[in-house]
């Protein structure tokens, strides 16, 4: 059944040009409204935008979700907030700039074992860390 989101051969349907052109409305607006707030709020929240809407957006989401009871479990130790921050500031940084998996892989382990084991709770991140 078609309501007007998409057509059939996968072309955008009367009711999705009209959302997607308010949805690009609102977009614009808000741009406007951030760098009245100033230019580095805006550039902040851009930055995050790109990082939350990339390549490993979900990794990145998964990561921000796990509790510290799920790290204290693999890591035998309270939570390194720190060590924490930058995996997490990692894989946002790979995900805003869609960096292959290669180089994901390759900055999470110089960050260590423990990183390795934190990345490791998110399935596709263990994926792409492989066995080691």
């Amino acid at each position: 059944m078609n309501f007007g989101w998409e057509t059939e051969k996968g072309g955008t349907g009367p009711v999705g040009k009209i959302l997607k052109g308010v949805i690009m409305e609102d977009q614009e607006k808000e741009k406007k409204a951030l760098h009245q707030r100033g230019p580095e709020l805006g550039e902040i929240l851009q930055w995050n935008r790109e990082a939350l809407t990339g390549k490993y957006r979900s990794q990145v989401m998964d990561l921000l979700g796990l509790t510290e009871l799920e790290i204290w479990t693999i890591t035998g130790c309270p939570v390194d907030h720190g060590l924490l921050e930058a995996l997490i500031a990692v894989v946002m940084e790979a995900s805003r700039r869609d960096l292959k998996e290669e180089i994901l892989s390759a900055r999470i382990r110089r960050l260590g074992r423990e990183a390795i084991a934190i990345a490791r709770l998110v399935p596709s991140l263990g994926n792409l860390l492989g066995d080691g």
